[in-house]
């Protein structure tokens, strides 16, 4: 988490590609095992995304939370109306 925390740092706020790579790079790191704490202690950050960066930190969510379906639903719930 360390490594994100110092990418999120480091990147410019106005460049989307940067900013939806770092979700993603958070995604790929914590697939199947549902630690999103770097979205959930950056949420105003994450928030920032927008177009198709929205989807795709969605998406990352979904990767992460793969490992366990039954509580999957309800983290993704607010995402998916709203």
């Amino acid at each position: 988490m360390l490594l994100l925390t110092k990418i999120k740092e480091k990147i410019n706020q106005k460049s989307s590609v940067l900013h939806g790579s770092t979700l993603w790079t958070n995604g790929i790191m914590n697939a199947y095992t549902t630690n999103d704490s770097f979205v959930r202690d950056n949420l105003s950050w994450a928030a920032q995304a927008t177009n198709w960066n929205r989807f795709n930190a969605t998406a990352t969510l979904g990767m992460i939370h793969m490992g366990n379906k039954k509580e999957a639903m309800a983290v993704l719930n607010p995402y998916f109306t709203g």
